[in-house]
């Protein structure tokens, strides 16, 4: 039997393509939603590096600051700020004229533009409301769990290896980031294994403009597709267990 692997990952705002690339490589996918966060600060939750008309910069939201004055609160508590909508209307706007000429864009837009106009102010709904559009459309189907509900008490770095075990993990995939805070010794005395995400994003065919790495997903999809975006995902899942084998930490043996 292969071992389960547990990809975990907060519920990013229109994710990057390397977000998912992790999940289709995972058999569980724990969205990270019970940690707390301050609202105040530029995460990936609410920021993401996007194609802009003419350029690259970023589109982000705005939160509303805790009522009771705390500077941090779990990512389920977090809430969108009323006036956001306005801002969604005119970052609607900026996603057509960005990408109107791309050969995906009929394809593309329409799931990105509900998304938009979904008009749920609550952060993990809403982002995990693309989020999951978009790995149906691609056929990445992991079981989904959210870690909230996996009554996890472990703080700091014996967090993630406990969320492991709850989710009745063998594995746990980690980001590269990884490398410098984690405990190996954690996971292994928990009867876990320790492997890394190894994602380098390559340059795919763009309609205009220069390629960028680390661009929300959207960049790819209006370039290739869901059928494209989902064969450039399987050959990465393909390379990244070759290379794991090479060097003998081979996810799926």
């Amino acid at each position: 039997m292969s071992p389960r692997v547990v990809a975990i990952h907060q519920p990013d705002f229109l994710p990057w393509l390397g977000f998912f690339v992790k999940i289709a490589k995972a058999d569980v996918f724990v969205v990270l939603d019970h940690v707390e966060n301050n609202p105040r600060r530029a995460f990936l939750c609410k920021r993401v590096s996007f194609q802009l008309p003419g350029s690259v910069g970023f589109l982000g939201l705005v939160l509303e600051h805790p009522s009771d004055g705390r500077i941090s609160v779990p990512l389920s508590e977090m809430v969108l700020a009323p006036e956001m909508e306005r801002n969604l209307v005119k970052m609607e706007r900026s996603v057509e004229q960005a990408y109107k000429r791309a050969p995906f864009y009929s394809e593309v837009f329409p799931l990105v533009a509900d998304f938009l106009r979904s008009g749920e102010r609550r952060l993990v709904q809403r982002n995990m409301m693309f989020i999951d559009q978009v790995l149906e459309r691609l056929e990445i189907r992991p079981e989904r769990v959210y870690s909230s509900g996996l009554g996890s008490t472990a703080r700091a770095g014996e967090l993630v290896a406990e969320l492991c075990v709850l989710a009745r993990g063998d594995v746990y995939l980690s980001g590269e980031g990884g490398r410098g805070y984690q405990s190996p010794e954690s996971f292994a005395s928990r009867g876990l294994r320790l492997a890394y995400n190894h994602f380098t994003p390559r340059e795919y065919p763009r309609f205009q403009g220069v390629f960028a790495p680390g661009l929300s997903v959207v960049d790819a999809l209006m370039n290739l597709g869901f059928a494209g975006t989902a064969a450039l995902i399987a050959e990465e899942v393909t390379l990244s267990e070759a290379r794991a084998r090479a060097v003998g930490e081979a996810v799926r043996p």
